[in-house]
């Protein structure tokens, strides 16, 4: 895997990591009834959802093109 790679790769799981992070922090919310955080969390939720699929589409483009780094699939159905 070339040094690309692996920083594509990091950057998809930085932002996997970031979308987890804030899924949890809504689910909270939901379980505290906090409908004041409710409209703000999944507002974020949703912008972290649009980064990671963009960098999942980064390091899929690198993938197709440089051929380095094929041992790594994702399905196609992702967050549909």
């Amino acid at each position: 895997m070339c040094e690309t790679a692996k920083a594509l790769i990091i950057e998809y799981l930085d932002a996997l990591e970031e979308y987890d992070r804030l899924h949890l922090v809504l689910l909270a919310a939901y379980r505290r009834n906090d409908e004041e955080s409710l409209e703000g969390q999944r507002s974020l939720l949703v912008a972290a959802k649009f980064e990671l699929q963009a960098a999942r589409t980064r390091f899929k483009e690198h993938q197709k093109t440089h051929k380095c780094s094929e041992a790594i699939r994702f399905g196609d159905d992702f967050m549909q």
